[in-house]
Parts: structure tokens; sequence; C-alpha cells
């Protein structure tokens, strides 16, 4: 007899919020972004262990002194504080 297999898709909508102090934006950028790459490649390696598809979505916003600078979903990195260049 053939083993049934069974597919379910899980959803995450987990937020975590990282409070990050540094001497520049470029720092905080560094350090989040040094997070986020050792949280996803931990989750690639399990889900290549137990044979997982994963879809993600990324959307990230930043606030700096409690207002929303910028949100983005297609360049999370990216940062726009709307200040001319002089």
């Amino acid at each position: 007899m053939k083993e049934k297999r069974v597919s379910i898709m899980f959803t995450d909508t987990s937020v975590r919020d990282y409070v990050i102090t540094a001497g520049s934006i470029e720092e905080c950028e560094k350090i989040f972004d040094t997070i986020w790459m050792h949280k996803e490649e931990s989750i690639k390696d399990l889900c290549i262990q137990y044979n997982v598809r994963p879809k993600t979505t990324v959307w990230c916003h930043y606030e700096m002194n409690d207002k929303i600078i910028q949100s983005y979903d297609d360049d999370p990195m990216r940062l726009d504080l709307h200040e001319e260049e002089e």
C-alpha cells in the first residue's frame, strides 16, 4: 500500500520589532541586516532538512524618534529620510 502524503501551508504572521542603538543609521542597518540574515539562513537550512517549500514576502518600515520614516516592501534596507541633498 502506498504511503499517503499530506501538505499543509502554515502562515507565520508574527511581527518582531528590533530597537537598535548605534552610532549611525548605517550601523543600525548593518546590525539589523546581520540579525535578519542569520535568521533567514537558519530557516533556510531547516527547510532544506525537512523538505519544506517556503514562500517569503518581506515588508519592513523604519521608525526614528517614534515617527515612521518610510515603509518599503520592494527594498527593505532602503531608508528615505525625505531630506534634500545639498
